[in-house]
């Protein structure tokens, strides 16, 4: 499986990063935020190219501040993966912001996700339980 591209990370944690019936950061937002921690000002029209893909050349220093921002703890899921095991450790990433993601939207207040470093295929099985309780939601909310 190939690393998502650059701009489908940085997506994957604006939705990540926001609290349950919030919206997500805007561009201006979020290159108010990083001018904050970076010596010098990130424009939106910076943050809305690394979106849409049109740059891929983010900064070391802003890459470590746009990781701070969302509470990551490295800035390895916005870099250029070096090994085969940087690429899967971004994908287990990205698997896992998403898992967050789904969970925070269902209402989810805590989800340990400790055995996910040494088999990756429970974020799956998790995501899958995931969706099977927004399924049972629905299908309570049609019987009201």
């Amino acid at each position: 499986m190939l690393t998502p591209p650059l701009h489908e990370r940085l997506a994957r944690l604006i939705h990540f990063g926001h609290a349950r019936h919030e919206t997500p950061l805007s561009s201006a937002d979020l290159s108010d935020r990083i001018s904050q921690r970076v010596t010098m000002a990130v424009s939106e029209q910076a943050v809305e190219a690394w979106l849409s893909g049109d740059r891929t050349d983010i900064p070391v220093e802003t890459r470590r501040a746009i990781t701070e921002i969302f509470g990551l703890v490295d800035d390895t899921y916005l870099s250029d993966p070096q090994t085969a095991a940087g690429a899967d450790a971004i994908i287990v990433m990205h698997e896992r912001l998403l898992m967050y993601s789904e969970a925070r939207d269902l209402g989810v207040q805590h989800i340990a996700t400790r055995d996910t470093e040494r088999d990756p295929a429970l974020i799956s099985k998790v995501r899958a339980e995931l969706r099977a309780m927004t399924k049972q939601q629905e299908q309570w909310g049609e019987r009201q």
